[in-house]
């Protein structure tokens, strides 16, 4: 048999299922005389699996696939009191949420492996009884 010049369903073995986990944290200040409540909502989603049996070429080019579909365009939200108001200043970033790497097995062979750990964390001022409702939950993960 021989070596695979792409990547697909064929030849992708998952070693570790998709696996969404949530959790939350309460925060309470006080701003003058009313207190006041936030919920930190936290999503961590992990899954490994790896395409394997290809060629060199096949291999980067899906690397470089899974790299661009793991890269995350975000922002970062600072709060501050200024004046006794909350004031929200927005800091964008992107961020790799995988490690993607194309490896040498032996002779001509190569394959790409996975490794996702996404950490998202959304704030809300109300308790989360559906904490799934406040995250993107149509990511693609290669299911």
């Amino acid at each position: 048999m021989g070596l695979l010049n792409s990547y697909g369903d064929g030849n992708k073995v998952t070693e570790v299922a998709l696996k969404k986990t949530y959790s939350f944290e309460a925060h309470f200040f006080a701003l003058g005389d009313a207190l006041y409540s936030a919920y930190k909502v936290r999503r961590l989603c992990t899954k490994q699996y790896r395409y394997t049996g290809m060629t060199e070429t096949a291999a980067k080019t899906c690397q470089a696939a899974k790299i661009q579909k793991y890269t995350r365009s975000s922002a970062a939200w600072a709060l501050d009191f200024e004046n006794n108001t909350v004031v929200v200043k927005p800091h964008n970033y992107s961020m790799l949420v995988a490690s993607v790497e194309a490896v040498h097995l032996y002779g001509c062979a190569w394959e790409t492996r996975i490794q996702v750990h996404e950490d998202e964390s959304v704030w809300t001022l109300s308790y989360p009884s559906n904490p799934a409702a406040l995250f993107d939950e149509t990511r693609d993960y290669d299911e």
